[in-house]
């Protein structure tokens, strides 16, 4: 029997090793999609921060003290503010990835799906409820953002709720026109139907309700300790969206409570 020629040997490797690199191939393409389509891509970060990332030095803010860090922040916010009025501050959470734009307004609910700068963008970006003031001098403000896998966005609110966690965590920053503000860390809650009532009922009155704050702290799945509730404070919420096939299986958004302090 006649071997075969070692030509047509080399030229059957060369076929087989094409194959199987355009299956991997198609395997990457197809997996790089549907990560994407699964909210666990890291593009969902890049969108509020690219701008953020072409500033020189680029840092992250360590503390509620980085002052440099936060300065370049209220820099953005003011950059922002010039091309869309909707943008009404910047929030940091250091220690987290939360460290993004507040869009706001009587239509902020389109900003679960759109970009800073009102382009679609799926992964959406922080919003203060719309029956909110945008100055923030409601009583309670409420800022929506999505629960990210990846714990972009407000994926890392649900961490809070381990009481480690809790304690290691630094107050926030919120920057807004009139300079930075402290917001100091309160209380995370699991949003069960009573908390999402007391919710509503807080934003849905410009007065001030310190009875049905004092509730909703009582409801905490962790808190600091002897928080004080009057009649002159001045609160934020951040919630997670509500996805109810994702993250968590019966879809209960996760909340972070936080007092804001006096520019």
């Amino acid at each position: 029997m006649a071997q075969e020629k070692p030509e047509h040997h080399r030229k059957r490797r060369q076929l087989v090793w094409m194959i199987v690199s355009l299956l991997l191939a198609a395997a990457v393409i197809a997996s790089a999609i549907w990560l994407r389509s699964n909210r666990y891509f890291y593009s969902s970060e890049s969108h509020s921060l690219e701008a953020f990332r072409g500033l020189e030095g680029k840092g992250e803010v360590q503390s509620p003290e980085d002052s440099a860090n936060l300065a370049r922040r209220q820099e953005l916010l003011l950059n922002g503010q010039a091309e869309n009025d909707a943008m009404i501050g910047w929030l940091v959470l250091p220690g987290t990835m939360i460290d993004y734009p507040v869009m706001g307004g009587k239509d902020s609910s389109r900003y679960a799906e759109q970009n800073y700068d009102g382009k679609y963008d799926k992964y959406g970006t922080p919003y203060m409820a719309e029956t909110c003031r945008t100055d923030f001098s409601d009583y309670f403000s409420v800022i929506y953002g999505h629960d990210m896998n990846n714990s972009t966005m407000f994926g890392s609110l649900e961490r809070f709720q381990n009481a480690d966690v809790f304690a290691d965590a630094q107050d926030g920053v919120l920057i807004l026109e009139d300079g930075q503000h402290r917001l100091t860390l309160t209380a995370s809650i699991s949003a069960t139907a009573t908390v999402q009532a007391l919710v509503e009922d807080l934003t849905d009155t410009e007065q001030a309700q310190p009875e049905q704050l004092s509730q909703l702290l009582q409801l905490a799945a962790v808190q600091t300790p002897d928080v004080s509730v009057t009649e002159d404070d001045r609160w934020v919420l951040l919630s997670t969206l509500d996805y109810a096939d994702e993250k968590s299986e019966n879809g209960t958004p996760s909340m972070l409570l936080l007092k804001l302090q006096p520019a």
